[in-house]
């Protein structure tokens, strides 16, 4: 068999051509699949992988008997600034949240794109108490930011609801999700800008009982 030394390029070509489709394809399964778990306009979790990631760590804090808390955010009158403004600022509105969220947590925490105006962020680790501690944070930050944009200054503020698990107080995942969205509702309806926690609502329902 004669040696030819075209044989050895022409076969490294080939192998170079197949990996290079292989890295493609890898490249583009990564792609969709960040694009089905991340909200396009925030950069943020999206609702489904925020479902996720709220069954799994309600799950994990029941079985190791750590606290969890989860605070849902929702921008107040959001749809006048979209009318007011446009829907480009509004978008810009929903960005300048997402990144102070995003400023604000810690490693571990999830922050997400609940849909619309509203924004949610699970605590893993987390008592209520220093849960409020980050939600008043986190209003008071937002309530002074300035939303620039061609010249106009946009300020916006935002209504929280905070809820926890601890070991005395264990909870399915559809209770503690209607329970921090019960809290987040109040905050709007008692004048919004606050933070409201659903054992204020459940302390409040006690005394009307009495």
């Amino acid at each position: 068999m004669l040696f030819r030394s075209d044989v050895a390029t022409e076969f490294l070509q080939r192998l170079a051509a197949v990996t290079a489709i292989c890295v493609e394809n890898c490249l583009n399964y990564e792609r969709l699949r960040r694009l089905s778990q991340t909200d396009a306009l925030t950069g943020l979790a999206n609702r489904r992988e925020l479902e996720k990631w709220m069954n799994i760590e309600i799950s994990r804090s029941l079985r190791e008997v750590s606290p969890l808390s989860c605070l849902y955010l929702d921008v107040d009158f959001f749809k006048k600034v979209n009318d007011t403004y446009g829907h480009d600022i509004g978008d810009l509105v929903l960005q300048k949240v997402a990144n102070i969220m995003l400023d604000a947590v810690r490693t571990g925490d999830i922050v997400a794109r609940y849909g619309g105006e509203e924004f949610a962020v699970i605590l893993p680790e987390t008592n209520e108490s220093n849960a409020m501690i980050y939600a008043h944070r986190l209003r008071e930050v937002i309530a002074n930011t300035d939303v620039i944009y061609e010249g106009q200054c946009i300020k916006c503020t935002a209504s929280l609801g905070v809820a926890s698990i601890t070991d005395s107080d264990p909870d399915t995942p559809d209770h503690f999700i209607k329970r921090v969205d019960d809290a987040r509702y109040r905050a709007k309806e008692s004048g919004r800008n606050r933070v409201v926690s659903w054992r204020q609502l459940y302390s409040e329902g006690e005394q009307r009982q009495k």
